[in-house]
């Protein structure tokens, strides 16, 4: 009887596959999914975006979830636990797609862009990730190029261990869409923004909500709208000028929120608010310097270089205050380091901030104070304390309600002290409640809050902007700025309340941290710790200090702070004859950090964005055109085929020319660029300019050779060890000519000799991008995935390559590595070895063409024997002798290509 059940049941799921293979009605995929789920332990999610209930995966199992519905587009898998253990191993869960659609194999890797596994299926590693609270998120990323009826995550745990998962979703991040520029540029066009802005601010704050984050972005406001034009790009669309109606000289603030790209009512996440930052300052020519508020965008800015030298940065949340002190995660200073070496300055509330900052970052960066700043006008207090009549005690408190800031206290003392006689009215001031604080959310906080605030009839304000509800704080007895010792003895930074108010004379209660101490004085007469001490000031009817006011007036009015800054950080450049350039170009990585100098100098440039191979809006180009008086075309590729062949009467036209010009696909563009109106063709490298003007049929004359620049402060030299484990580095390994079989190679030859040895390597896999999976490709494509196979199957091997993320923090990633790598069959310059030598590594190159003369004959090996005898003989020397060499290596890179060096001879080329 079991056999004949087992038989009919095969051929139900044979019947089943049939309806999968004909692509068969909705009902048909349920019943499929639902047997299927009966027979492997399946889950299923009725929606792409509804997250399934907790669940176990067993050690050595595999557990399938289907996806009703999947959009197009970029979409995440994520997970949810508490399992510290597999949050730290990489290769902890292994999550394999697949689509019941019958999406072909070939397909599904050259569209989605991701790594096959040996069975022929996509996969990824969900390791790494973020903590949130005591939950550990982790999440792969894959592009659905069309609708999918049904999709499949499998979960599989190596790992002899259980998982437990709280929580498992498949979703789309909102996006306002590769447009973002389209969208910016309509703004800029129905804007009169002309080409006046010098500023773009931006913060991860409610224009709507009053608290003190709102508050700096008023007072940050009014101090860059007293120095010239400024951009407010506003997370939320402004429903009313609580906060807004603050700012000083509101003539000079522009607006940009989500309402302005079709969004209305929606919010900007941090990487739509920094996209458009990044299309604000590529059409509009004097943008001097953005500032910015937070971690997450700050670094997301810093992402790459166009904004290097021109970032001024407010940071305050890279680290939490927990039960256990101050703690900052190695995500948060990851971001730190990089956010500190490309900024122009770093801004810091407090100096207890400066000197955390100054722990992570690995080196010296630019910093000036910027505490709370209040009005120069404040109103007075009243002092009705003195002359009361009524037995009344009012106590007001201003600002965003959260567990930690204190208002559950003062709504439990002010309970106790009418129970023993006191006269407490209580005026509150807040328009948002919040149930989350240090990563927690206390369910019911607001609703137990609000219900506490009316049984003692306290006066609740949600509608009062800053002015008023100053104006309110002044006639109390006492202002509430307390919060309990949890957070403030753990805290870095100052209450704009307590500033604000203690200025004014007010009689502040307030927790007597160091911070506290040091702003008001060590005496101050209204610290409390305890409702005991609260209770003992209530009867007080003396008046603080007039000193103390004085003394915080003169430090943190909006004119103080705005004179320092403006001396110390916006310092004003002039120059006699400021240029208007045009850069066209699709990549300008290796020319961001030029036209970021040249704006911050005070020269007017634009970026004409364009494909590698046409242009993305012809109409803006020719605008852009119009308006310069310099073309700078980066590439020589479809760009500069159309400036050359359109220059109009009285511009001039320049390109520089890298590497890719003159290889097999770009070599088209050429003889199509009409070289008699070019003034001049900049080479990167000699050997590029003799094969260029040969294939092209160029004049010499028009041609200069200038090398590529490096950032000899972004790339600071740095002692290494090299006594323990050999840390190969390569950055790159995209096309196939960087030759990683080379690297592993000598990373094998290492193991063999008996050494300990690790190949580390920055840089997006192959498999990931997209224009890899093109038919061209195929060949190129399958060279790496047969490196993969020899990793995965040579044991002394496996563990010991590393694959990095792209970013601009390669800085950081070089002070981790040893000996840096150059294993290409060519190249015109090559930047990783460059910024590999000024990080301090030790350079071991391959012999292409020009790298003897480009650099130095000794860094250059045979073959991989000769790269491992290198390593050898290097680390037999003493530590003095490898620090002579190692620093004579950076001085040859630095003088001949440093920043220093190589801007001034742009500048000479293009007539600056």
């Amino acid at each position: 009887m079991a056999r004949v059940e087992s038989k009919s049941l095969l051929l139900r799921i044979e019947d089943i596959y049939k309806y999968f293979r004909r692509n068969v009605q909705r009902e048909a995929w349920h019943l499929a999914a639902r047997t299927h789920q009966r027979l492997s332990n399946a889950l299923i999610s009725r929606g792409s975006g509804k997250p399934i209930a907790s669940f176990v995966v067993w050690p050595k199992k595999r557990r399938r979830i289907y996806f009703a519905n999947v959009p197009r587009g970029e979409v995440t898998f994520e997970i949810q636990h508490r399992d510290t253990f597999i949050a730290d191993e990489r290769k902890s869960i292994i999550c394999r797609f697949g689509f019941i659609t019958g999406t072909k194999r070939d397909g599904a890797i050259k569209d989605f862009g991701l790594p096959r596994g040996s069975d022929g299926r996509l996969f990824a590693y969900l390791g790494g990730g973020k903590k949130v609270g005591n939950r550990y998120l982790q999440a792969a990323k894959i592009t659905i190029p069309k609708f999918q009826k049904w999709m499949y995550v499998e979960l599989d745990v190596p790992a002899e261990r259980l998982v437990n998962l709280e929580k498992v979703r498949l979703y789309t991040r909102p996006n306002v869409g590769l447009d973002v520029h389209a969208r910016v540029s309509r703004w800029v066009e129905n804007n009169p923004v002309s080409t006046s802005p010098a500023f773009v601010l931006y913060a991860d704050i409610d224009v709507n909500v009053v608290d003190g984050s709102s508050v700096w972005l008023s007072s940050l406001a009014s101090i860059l709208c007293h120095l010239g034009q400024c951009i407010l790009v506003s997370k939320k669309d402004p429903i009313s000028d609580i906060i807004l109606s603050n700012v000083e000289r509101r003539e000079n603030l522009l607006i940009i929120s989500p309402a302005d790209f079709d969004m209305g009512g929606k919010t900007l996440d941090v990487q739509q608010a920094t996209g458009v930052i990044r299309a604000l300052d590529d059409l509009l020519p004097n943008v001097r310097y953005v500032v910015l508020r937070g971690t997450d965008a700050a670094a997301e800015l810093s992402s790459t270089r166009q904004f290097r030298g021109r970032s001024i940065v407010y940071l305050t949340d890279f680290y939490k205050v927990t039960d256990e002190g101050i703690t900052i995660t190695a995500e948060r200073k990851a971001q730190a380091k990089l956010i500190t070496s490309q900024a122009a300055a770093i801004l810091t509330q407090t100096s207890a901030i400066a000197t955390k900052l100054r722990e992570i970052a690995p080196f010296p960066f630019n910093q000036s104070n910027l505490p709370p700043v209040i009005p120069d006008n404040l109103p007075e207090v009243s002092g009705r304390w003195l002359t009361r009549t009524d037995g009344q005690i009012h106590i007001g408190y201003a600002g965003k309600i959260n567990p930690e800031w204190g208002i559950v206290e003062l709504l439990d003392w002010t309970k106790r002290a009418r129970s023993e006689g006191f006269d407490v009215v209580l005026h509150i001031v807040a328009n948002k409640i919040s149930e989350a604080a240090g990563g927690k959310v206390q369910s019911g906080f607001r609703s137990d809050v609000l219900t506490q605030i009316e049984a003692l009839k306290a006066q609740h304000h949600q509608s009062l902007n800053r002015e008023q509800s100053m104006q309110l704080m002044s006639r109390m007895d006492y202002v509430w700025c307390w919060r309990p010792a949890s957070l403030e003895d753990h805290t870095l930074e100052l209450s704009t309340k307590l500033v604000e108010m203690a200025a004014s004379g007010a009689r502040c209660l307030c927790y007597p941290n160091d911070i506290n101490r040091s702003t008001l004085a060590s005496d101050y007469p209204y610290f409390v710790r305890n409702y005991d001490d609260l209770r003992e000031l209530l009867p007080e009817t003396t008046s603080p200090s007039p000193a103390i006011g004085e003394r915080i007036r003169r430090s943190h009015s909006l004119t103080a702070v705005r004179d320092r800054l403006e001396r110390e950080v916006f310092r004003s450049m002039s120059i006699s004859q400021p240029r208007r350039i045009c850069f066209a170009g699709h990549d300008m990585k290796f020319i961001h950090p030029y036209l970021s100098y040249l704006k911050s100098i005070g020269h007017e440039i634009v970026h004409d964005a364009w494909e590698w191979g046409k242009a993305i809006d012809l109409d803006r180009t020719k605008r852009q055109q119009g308006w310069a008086d310099t073309v700078f075309c980066e590439w020589g590729l479809a760009n500069a085929v159309w400036h050359s062949q359109n220059r109009s009467e009285g511009k001039s036209v320049f390109i520089r020319v890298h590497l890719q010009e003159i290889n097999d696909k770009a070599r088209r563009f050429g003889p199509q660029i009409n070289i008699d109106n070019v003034e001049r063709v900049i080479f990167v490298s000699r050997r590029v300019r003799d094969q260029a003007v040969k294939m092209f049929g160029w004049p010499v004359a028009k041609t200069t050779v200038i090398p590529n620049f490096v950032l000899t402060d972004d790339y600071r030299y740095v002692r290494k060890s090299f006594e323990g484990q050999i840390k190969l580095g390569m950055v790159g390994i995209v096309p196939q000519r960087k030759r990683l079989d080379r690297a592993i190679d000598l990373l094998a030859e290492l193991v063999r000799r008996g050494h300990d040895a690790s190949l580390h390597i920055k840089g997006p896999r192959p498999e990931t991008l997209d224009f890899m999976h093109g038919p061209g490709r195929r060949a190129e494509l399958d060279y790496y995935y047969e490196l993969y196979r020899r990793l995965e199957n040579d044991g002394k091997l496996a563990d010991r390559v590393t694959f990095y993320q792209w970013g601009n923090d390669v800085a950081s990633w070089y002070q981790n590595v040893n000996h840096i790598l150059s294993p290409s069959d060519f190249e015109s310059f090559h930047y990783a070895l460059a910024d590999g030598v000024l990080s301090g590594c030790h350079p071991l190159v391959w012999p292409w063409e020009e790298a003897p003369d480009l650099y130095a004959s000794k860094w250059v090996i045979t073959d991989t024997a000769s790269a491992a005898s290198r390593i050898e003989t290097f680390r037999q020397l003493s530590n003095s002798e490898q620090e002579t060499e190692l620093e004579q290596n950076r001085l040859l890179v630095a003088g001949k290509y440093g920043n220093e060096h190589i801007f001034p001879r742009l500048n000479e080329a293009i007539g600056i």
